[in-house]
């Protein structure tokens, strides 16, 4: 499995193709969920840039303090997947001259909620306005050991999850598939960024990501940028978040359909060699919960699935990757394909 199957791949490759990249990252393309500089032997600067426009253009998120607090602890969670903690953000906000004042006081509100939470600073930013609103954070860290990537999983290496998958997608599915429902636990499904997690995974781990695009996306990355593989044993069903499995049971799902979906959870996921899984796990769980063992890098290229009659099957996530973005611009068509490709796979 090669990373120029995936369509947003080979786009950004392509545009990046006019610009330079600076002799201080070591990381490629895909290869890291932040930029990482190496300024001196022990000093490391981390920093990424995420955009907030789904999420609210497609109606995910209502709640404009909601919306804010998201979009900060999506931002920081790519620093977390390097395990740098944050220092602090720049904040760019596009307003749309549809929004009114109170809209984008509650966004900065929970902007600045998040903020807190973490003791960041905001060292500035711009405003405009435009044709729609959207939201750009910048957030930044610095490390004197080297921040962890993408590449480095190793065969044999465990791989864990902060937590359960598919809550993300489960938000999808509460607001499509019902859409007069009012949802009182909006907050519930959001992002929650692993910062403080990172702290303790990174003196073991060999590799990380952040499931921002999605728990199955983000274990595809992982062999496509390792050129391993993932078997994962046991059934899909079983891996569920409690949301996704609410979700699950109330509009008929597959299993699949929640956690192959583009809309993240925002966990940690990573790789332990096997010789350190105990002593990690022991240290993990005195300060955390909700560690879950997802199965174990092999060498077989691939992430390898049970369907849903139990076959073991080699998934190839570019299939639904490309399929949205070819047709995210329109929500019925889209759901419509993905759902008949699950059916296609066996799920």
């Amino acid at each position: 499995m090669k990373l120029n199957q995936l369509t947003e791949f080979t786009s950004l490759h392509q545009h990046l193709q006019l610009f330079k990249r600076s002799p201080l990252q070591s990381e490629t393309l895909f290869q890291s969920d932040a930029e990482i500089l190496q300024m001196s032997a022990n000093s490391y600067l981390a920093f990424s840039l995420d955009i907030v426009g789904d999420e609210q253009a497609w109606g995910l998120i209502t709640d404009p303090r909601n919306l804010g607090r998201h979009a900060l602890e999506t931002a920081l969670s790519d620093l977390a997947a390097v395990g740098v903690y944050p220092k602090g953000f720049l904040q760019g906000v596009i307003i749309g001259r549809s929004h009114d004042h109170a809209f984008v006081e509650n966004v900065l509100l929970g902007i600045n909620d998040t903020a807190q939470k973490y003791g960041l600073f905001l060292f500035g930013g711009d405003t405009a306005s435009g044709q729609g609103f959207s939201l750009h954070l910048t957030v930044l860290g610095h490390s004197d050991t080297k921040p962890i990537t993408r590449l480095g999983m190793n065969i044999g290496d465990k791989i864990y999850s902060t937590a359960k998958p598919g809550k993300g997608n489960s938000l999808v599915a509460e607001r499509w598939l019902n859409k007069a429902q009012v949802l009182s636990n909006e907050a519930d499904f959001l992002a929650h960024a692993r910062v403080k997690e990172a702290q303790t995974i990174k003196s073991y781990a060999t590799s990380m990501i952040d499931s921002s695009d999605g728990f199955l996306n983000s274990l595809d990355l992982l062999v496509r940028v390792n050129g391993k593989g993932i078997s994962c044993p046991q059934s899909l069903d079983t891996l569920l978040h409690p949301l996704a499995e609410q979700a699950r049971s109330k509009y008929s799902l597959s299993s699949w359909t929640l956690l192959a979906g583009e809309f993240g959870d925002y966990e940690l996921i990573f790789s332990i060699p096997s010789a350190l899984s105990d002593t990690f796990e022991a240290e993990y769980r005195k300060q955390f919960n909700d560690l879950v063992l997802i199965g174990e890098v092999t060498a077989q290229p691939g992430v390898h699935l049970k369907n849903s009659s139990g076959a073991s099957i080699i998934y190839d996530a570019s299939i639904a990757r490309n399929l949205y973005c070819d047709r995210s611009n329109d929500q019925q068509a889209y759901m419509k394909a993905f759902l008949n490709l699950g059916k296609d796979l066996g799920f």
